[in-house]
């Protein structure tokens, strides 16, 4: 499901899918229930799309820009880019109802690998993460920059709800809060014995390197094990 426009409610039912891929919905999310053979997730949210006002914000623009699976390459290329651009430069609509999006976590707990990207502050991820299950099977996690709360609360809570991670790969942004020093996330020990990679793709001298190191040797991750890929990223790209 990659940037479809979903104007009503939408609640997938899929007992037997094992591989999931939700990038950039715009006006409302998909809702999810009823998705225990699911194996494999990537949901991918930008709140600027998801939000009450769309259709009034929106409602001059061409609707063929946000339907999802066009059989013509050549036009839909162009047209798709130029609609992200516009898109991508209008403002948080602080005030408005994000929509839809209920069980996008809880749905994902039989998953063996996840990558959950966001931009700071996004809504339905933050919003169902106050019911995070278990995840017992999870093997490699993909988490983008929404995950780094002041407190790091978001990251902390998947940690501490999945025992037998092996791979953690954080993905922030160049535009960010700024984050302290001697930051001491409430809560923040957790136990992943076997989490063997930590790999944090962050612009260049990203100060919350050093803060992020320190946590994770706090929780007995050895120095080795984490790594750090300095390649410049766009604020948000889907």
């Amino acid at each position: 499901m990659v940037e479809c426009r979903i104007m009503a409610d939408l609640s997938v039912t899929a007992p037997n899918l094992t591989s999931l891929r939700c990038v950039s919905p715009y006006h409302r999310a998909p809702s999810f229930e009823n998705m225990g053979s699911l194996a494999m997730g990537t949901i991918m949210l930008n709140d600027s799309f998801l939000h009450d006002k769309f259709e009034y914000k929106y409602k001059d623009r061409n609707p063929d820009v946000f339907e999802c699976d066009s059989d013509d390459d050549s036009d839909s290329d162009d047209d798709s880019s130029d609609a992200d651009r516009d898109l991508g430069t209008c403002e948080r609509f602080y005030g408005a109802n994000v929509l839809g999006g209920q069980n996008v976590i809880s749905s994902l707990s039989n998953a063996t690998s996840l990558e959950l990207i966001a931009d700071a502050g996004e809504v339905i991820l933050n919003r169902e993460l106050e019911a995070c299950p278990i995840f017992s099977n999870l093997k490699a996690l993909s988490l983008g920059e929404w995950c780094m709360a002041a407190d790091l609360r978001p990251l902390v809570l998947f940690l501490q709800h999945a025992p037998n991670l092996e791979s953690l790969f954080l993905k922030l942004n160049m535009d960010h809060e700024e984050i302290e020093d001697n930051i001491k996330p409430e809560g923040g020990s957790f136990a992943c014995k076997n989490l063997a990679v930590v790999k944090i793709k962050c612009p260049k001298e990203d100060e919350r390197v050093h803060v992020l190191s320190q946590f994770f040797v706090a929780n007995g991750i050895a120095m080795e094990k984490i790594s750090i890929d300095h390649r410049r990223l766009a604020k948000l790209v889907f």
